[in-house]
């Protein structure tokens, strides 16, 4: 089993127990950095001899090279119908060379959500106890939160996240995803996006974010939030346990609120997404494997327990458990609850290998600058996108 990186440790604690639980089935495993695996994943694959295992941050190109096994059989052995389609789909390809749909070639050892955490302490201090319903109510707590000398929301450089969760209640995710996986025509310049950058924009002059947002790093965002310097703060479940131990139980989490309430809740999440070689060796006990994390209990707890992030599997499974009154338990119980009735979807930094740096990250900080406007901006971003298509 090759895997890098951080998620070596998982994937090695779920094949120590599930050789305890199948003592015939036994593992050899290959540690790589995540950079590597990017690189080097295509050669692994074609190799005479690959591991049955792999953890492979991309899968479109050797999916299109054929050098994956198909799932789809194994999805209709197991009943993998019953798992959440959205997650499912950031690992689908069509004949095409779409993603989103077609051929199943990989499944997630956990995926990660977002949404908004917020500080107890603070909450109390403006009187929010409970979700926001809408994303009306949301943005009328960040002025409370304004009005009584709090920073309603402490945001990092780049600003992506900001962004998305509010583009994410505005356009249908079925054409953020077409979007962010190639579909043929797709295009972010909609009124549907402009109108979601207009709110953004709006929470930028009202003064919403911190002053240094283009110049904060992670670990300064994670650190002043920790030390209670913003009300709410935009991140994604591998945060929860650092929070945890950092701040003691002072730390919500809800899901962003739609802009329509009763709206299915939408965001952005990912897959640590595993995959089998076409020439493995053992595909069928590699797909059995790959059942097992998502729906046996010890598995499950594993994936939770390991990297905060959500066992996915079958939607109407326990969550695993945690703390009572944890970050990471609530953030399982959350994605429990998207992956039955909301819709995950990938990140806009995905859409292409060179969306991000060339266009997202400096038409978000163009933005945070008060330099471009929201038509502008939306256009620009539709720009890159397409030239990141042609490189």
């Amino acid at each position: 089993m090759q895997s890098g990186g951080g998620e070596f440790d998982l994937l090695q604690y779920l094949g120590d127990e599930f050789t305890r639980q199948f003592p015939n089935v036994t593992f050899e495993y290959q540690k790589d950095s995540f950079d590597n695996l990017l690189i080097n994943g295509p050669r692994l694959l074609a190799s005479d001899n690959p591991p049955d295992v792999i953890l492979l941050p991309q899968l479109a190109d050797p999916a299109k090279d054929g050098l994956i096994h198909s799932l789809d059989g194994y999805f209709e052995q197991f009943g993998w119908d019953s798992f959440s389609e959205s997650q499912l789909a950031q690992n689908r390809l069509s004949d095409e060379g779409v993603r989103g749909s077609g051929t199943l070639y990989g499944v997630g050892a956990g995926y990660s959500i977002t949404g908004v955490m917020y500080n107890k302490e603070l909450a109390e201090q403006i009187g929010f106890d409970s979700p926001p319903a809408t994303l009306d109510e949301f943005e009328a707590l960040l002025a409370s939160a304004k009005d009584n000398g709090i920073l309603p929301i402490i945001t990092l450089n780049p600003a992506t996240f900001a962004h998305q969760y509010i583009h994410n209640q505005y356009v249908d995710p079925a054409g953020t995803s077409d979007f962010i996986f190639q579909a043929p025509g797709a295009t972010i310049d909609t009124p549907e996006a402009v109108a979601a950058a207009e709110r953004f924009e709006r929470w930028i002059s009202e003064g919403y974010f911190n002053d240094d947002a283009n110049s904060l790093d992670y670990g300064g965002f994670m650190s002043r939030f920790i030390d209670g310097e913003g009300l709410f703060m935009f991140n994604g479940s591998w945060a929860a346990a650092t929070l945890d131990e950092s701040m003691g139980g002072n730390a919500g989490f809800f899901l962003m609120p739609p802009l329509v309430e009763g709206n299915p809740p939408v965001a952005m999440g990912a897959s640590l997404t595993i995959v089998i070689p076409l020439r493995a060796s053992q595909p069928d006990e590699a797909a059995f494997f790959f059942d097992w994390i998502h729906t046996n209990q010890t598995a499950r707890q594993i994936v939770a327990d390991t990297t905060g992030t959500s066992p996915g599997g079958p939607t109407d499974l326990p969550v695993p458990d945690s703390e009572p009154g944890s970050l990471v338990g609530q953030m399982q119980e959350e994605a429990a609850y998207l992956a039955a009735n909301g819709v995950v979807v990938d990140f806009l930094a995905n859409a292409t290998s060179g969306f991000l740096a060339n266009a997202l990250m400096p038409e978000v900080q163009r933005m945070i600058g008060s330099q471009t406007n929201p038509g502008d901006f939306v256009r620009a971003l539709q720009e890159g996108y397409e030239a990141s298509l042609d490189q």
